[in-house]
């Protein structure tokens, strides 16, 4: 998995955008990708419903988590 992942990075570009638009402000680097993405690539490659994935919990917490990050 980690090597088909490392070939081509198809989530950056996507998540920089969805970041840059949160908060053009903040760089949109690596850790921020991924607890942007971390969540429901989990949910996805443990095999659960995608149906009964909390999408905007999902959203919601992120975006707490963003605004504990400020200093």
């Amino acid at each position: 998995m980690k090597q088909l992942i490392a070939t081509k990075d198809v989530l950056s570009a996507g998540a920089c955008a969805v970041l840059n638009r949160i908060d053009p402000a903040r760089p949109a680097g690596d850790q921020a990708i991924g607890r942007l993405f971390g969540p429901a690539f989990f949910w996805g490659m443990s095999g659960r419903d995608p149906a009964q994935l909390d999408t905007h919990e999902l959203a919601r917490s992120f975006l707490r988590g963003l605004g504990s990050e400020e200093s």
